[in-house]
């Protein structure tokens, strides 16, 4: 499920020519007095058009019809933040549509927390008794889908709830070390995640401040909604910042378990590994081969290339944030010490040739 950089290009380049004009529409003197009826346009152009963009370059074919009521839910909130207080006052049945469509969407999603808290207790119990060298991540999941339907909207939540003990709950927890079943194998200690976090979270703030104070002077409404949507990337780079330094890659006997920050994981069971070797090729690898790579490597200012590469007998399913998947037939990882887990996987695979 990979998506076309042209399409997001263009995508990204429509959507800004909508927003940018209607912007202009409003608050450029030269189109005053505005038309009657230019309100309704910046409606459509919301509600109607970016939706019909974003299904045909992005949702088709790639993600669930589902994500399309959020799609037009955002496209109706931001053009409510562009359109003038009061303009709207001739119109009151489009507030009354839109505003039925936000409860039905927030009713959905408190029924689904509803039953996540009904289970709670039992939830618990599962996550206590499963396997100790999965990430927390994975093993909420593990729970939830062992006594739960599965669900987009509630693959979401858990990686919200994730992302909040990470953030927020996580300062005080010491990385998972080896035992004599799990041996835990580290990759962010020669890279540069962490710095590149750090980097982040200071560009992030001053963006928040400077945007703003921009926009508090022209849509003031808008300004709190790029704080918000600052403070919640925050909590992400957090979680990231804390999942990369607390979850390493771990080792059992019977399966590999990668936890790359709070993106992506895979588990790769012992008995499915074709091979494993010191990555070596220089080649440039093109964008249907990159499809079938789980690509384990941090971030960093400039990515090395791998360390090692595991090939598959078969494909096998990788999770990423949100709920989203898809197959890969290799892996590559990029660890601290990549001759330690080299042998750590083939003394696991010996018995088993």
């Amino acid at each position: 499920m990979v998506l076309s950089k042209s399409r997001a290009a263009l995508f990204c380049v429509i959507v800004s020519l909508i927003i940018g004009s209607n912007l202009a529409v409003y608050h450029v003197e030269y189109f005053q007095p505005l038309p009657t009826g230019v309100v309704i346009g910046t409606i459509i152009d919301f509600v109607i058009i970016i939706p019909v963009v974003t299904f045909l370059l992005l949702i088709r074919k790639q993600y669930s019809l589902r994500y399309l009521p959020i799609v037009v839910l955002a496209g109706y909130g931001v053009g409510m933040l562009i359109v003038p207080e009061g303009s709207l006052a001739a119109y009151p049945y489009v507030h009354y549509i839109i505003i039925s469509g936000e409860i039905a969407f927030i009713a959905v999603e408190l029924s689904f927390l509803y039953t996540i808290l009904k289970k709670l207790p039992v939830l618990a119990s599962y996550w206590k008794e499963s396997d100790a060298s999965i990430s927390f991540p994975e093993r909420v999941k593990l729970a939830c889908h062992h006594h739960l339907s599965s669900s987009k909207i509630i693959d979401i939540m858990l990686d919200e709830i994730t992302i909040l003990y990470y953030a927020l709950a996580s300062w005080r927890r010491k990385p998972q070390q080896s035992t004599d079943e799990v041996s835990v194998h580290t990759y962010h200690q020669k890279a540069n995640p962490t710095a590149v976090y750090i980097l982040l979270i200071h560009l992030l703030v001053v963006e928040a401040i400077g945007i703003h104070i921009l926009l508090h002077q022209i849509i003031p409404a808008a300004s709190i909604v790029v704080i918000i949507i600052h403070m919640y990337s925050l909590l992400f780079i957090l979680a990231e910042l804390q999942v990369t330094r607390l979850v390493p890659f771990t080792v059992t006997n019977e399966q590999i378990h990668l936890q790359v920050g709070m993106v992506k994981s895979v588990t790769i069971p012992i008995t499915s590994i074709k091979s494993v070797q010191f990555y070596q090729s220089s080649k440039t690898l093109s964008s249907q081969e990159r499809k079938h790579i789980f690509d384990a490597r941090p971030v960093d200012f400039f990515k090395e290339a791998p360390s090692i590469e595991i090939e598959l007998k078969s494909a096998i399913t990788v999770s990423y944030i949100y709920g989203f998947r898809k197959q890969v037939t290799k892996v590559q990882l990029l660890v601290d010490h990549p001759e330690r887990l080299y042998h750590d996987i083939e003394s696991r695979r010996s018995p088993r040739k």
